[in-house]
């Protein structure tokens, strides 16, 4: 009877570890699939993360890109997530005081050439006009050698300014090609 009792105890003891083992096993699949599903969620939550990041960033990136490159239309559009639609917005305001500022020194450089120019066609006629002036002063008062002096000074004076002004004619037509070169640059980028 003992020995049936051991038996019988060992059977049970056998049957409780044979429940026991089960039930770790099936509780230690259970665990394993709630980590993988964890996983998985993790990842799939990182790669939008990720995505909702890199996406904005790489269009304000290229609109930068863009900018340097002297392109002042480029834009950047569509919807973006916080800071980068208050980032977009300002590179964007970037972009249009650019284009309004090309768009004044160009004009103004083309005004500049256009007042250089008279002003050097003002300075030949002054000079024109003080040449003849002087020979006519010769040739009517040969005594007045300090009236002739006077004349020859205004003359040089004259010239002077005739030089002055070819020299801001030249560099009114350097600023003029310039603002031109900016502008195609501009223009061939649009």
């Amino acid at each position: 009877d003992v020995e049936r009792l051991g038996q019988m105890k060992a059977r049970k003891v056998a049957d409780i570890a044979y429940r026991l083992h089960r039930t770790t096993a099936t509780r230690a699949a259970s665990l394993a699939f709630v980590i993988l599903a964890a996983l998985g969620l993790a990842l799939i939550v990182v790669i939008t993360t990720v995505r909702r990041v890199t996406q904005p960033l790489n269009r304000l990136v290229t609109h930068a890109q863009q900018l340097s490159e002297g392109d002042f239309t480029a834009r950047t559009t569509g919807d973006m997530p916080g800071e980068f639609r208050i980032l977009a917005s300002a590179m964007n305001q970037t972009a249009e005081s650019l284009s309004r500022i090309v768009s004044v020194v160009i004009q103004t450089a083309k005004d500049v050439d256009r007042s250089a120019r008279e002003l050097s066609s003002v300075s030949e006629q002054i000079s024109g006009a003080a040449g003849e002036t002087a020979t006519a002063m010769n040739e009517v008062s040969a005594g007045a050698d300090k009236q002739v002096k006077q004349l020859r000074w205004i003359d040089t004076s004259l010239q002077s300014m005739r030089d002055s002004a070819h020299s801001v004619l030249g560099g009114a037509e350097q600023v003029n090609a310039l603002a031109e070169g900016i502008a195609q640059s501009a223009g061939a980028k649009r």
